[in-house]
């Protein structure tokens, strides 16, 4: 990824820390961009890993934008792990890959994760769009 691309990736999570995200410690971000196998649809957009704070993106032929739409995703849970509801246990329930589907609270992380990711997301481009 090029530094018009790093730098605006910081730009956003320094907004959403600054916009109801407690973020510090900041997450270590990975990106990797190895291709994956297998149907394009399927492939995974990124994870986050709570023990290490780390936040991988895949980012193989990707668009940015679609690549920054992960990290926003993925900093709702590092949110929501600094906040203790990620905690060993619950995730070692998440066990397989269809945990959304069958755990409600791990369902719920999920829920809170796309929204709000989606809304702070969508207002950091406003903002940056009209110059606000």
């Amino acid at each position: 990824m090029d530094r018009s691309f790093k730098n605006s990736l910081a730009e956003m999570i320094v907004y959403m820390g600054n916009n109801g995200l407690q973020l510090e410690p900041y997450p270590k971000i990975s990106m990797n961009n190895m291709a994956q196998q297998g149907d394009p649809i399927y492939h995974n957009t990124g994870h986050y890993e709570p023990v290490t704070r780390t936040i991988t993106l895949n980012t193989h032929g990707r668009h940015p934008k679609d690549i920054m739409r992960t990290c926003a995703h993925e900093l709702i849970h590092h949110n929501q792990n600094l906040r203790g509801d990620l905690d060993q246990q619950r995730m070692m329930e998440a066990g397989d890959g269809q945990y959304t589907q069958n755990n409600e609270y791990l369902r719920e992380i999920e829920r809170e994760a796309y929204e709000r990711s989606a809304m702070l997301f969508r207002d950091w481009t406003d903002n940056k769009k009209y110059n606000k």
